[in-house]
């Protein structure tokens, strides 16, 4: 694993690890607020992934009606299991905490598949007292692909996405409140972006 960068951040009473796991959620669900070239995410299926004294895996997605991609996600997650199980059990205690991205690209026959030289992984570790640090790894830089949207370049992921996660971890600052943004369809809202700037391209220039 490469190391991108470190951030120390110091958090007293419950901000930490409670504000890393806010901070990663942002990442997760918004990521336009760090990376203005997105328009947004959208989560397609939730899940769980326990880790038995055996060290077995298995999936849970959704409760009651299975949500739309998760038989997919199931049969990615058996096929992959053991190389993920390398990542989830190698980060710190329980303490601490590690959020592992695994990219993922469908392919011509609608299968999806782990873009396996752009995994990364995100950091909270528990230094003393109140001081923590956060931290983001991939596994290597030379086979690291980057078309500066989708897949940011490394350095962004070390300087840039790393000292927003490190700010957002010791904000204090979790509200309930939806944006109006958050009620529009994600695919949507991007289509008619892309079809608006397209037609007044010429305008704008």
């Amino acid at each position: 694993m490469v190391l991108l960068g470190t951030a120390a951040v110091r958090g007293g009473g419950a901000v930490l690890p409670r504000g890393f796991w806010a901070a990663v959620r942002v990442w997760l669900e918004k990521p336009q607020v760090a990376n203005r070239r997105l328009c947004g995410a959208s989560i397609e299926a939730e899940g769980a992934v326990l880790l038995g004294e055996d060290r077995d895996t298995f999936l849970r997605l959704g409760s009651g009606e299975e949500p739309a991609g998760a038989a997919e996600l199931g049969r990615l997650w058996r096929e992959v299991r053991e190389e993920l199980l390398r990542f989830l059990t190698a980060g710190p205690d329980v303490c601490n905490g590690t959020v592992t991205f695994l990219p993922l690209e469908e392919n011509s026959e609608g299968k999806y598949q782990i873009k396996k030289c752009n995994i990364y992984q995100i950091h909270l570790t528990h230094i003393q007292d109140e001081e923590w640090s956060v931290s983001i790894t991939a596994p290597s830089s030379e086979d690291w692909f980057s078309d500066g949207i989708t897949y940011p370049k490394l350095s962004w992921l070390g300087d840039v996405l790393l000292s927003k996660l490190a700010k957002w971890s010791v904000e204090q600052k979790y509200s309930e409140f939806r944006s109006t943004l958050s009620l529009i369809p994600v695919a949507k809202y991007s289509r008619i972006y892309q079809d608006l700037k397209e037609k007044y391209k010429e305008m704008v220039k």
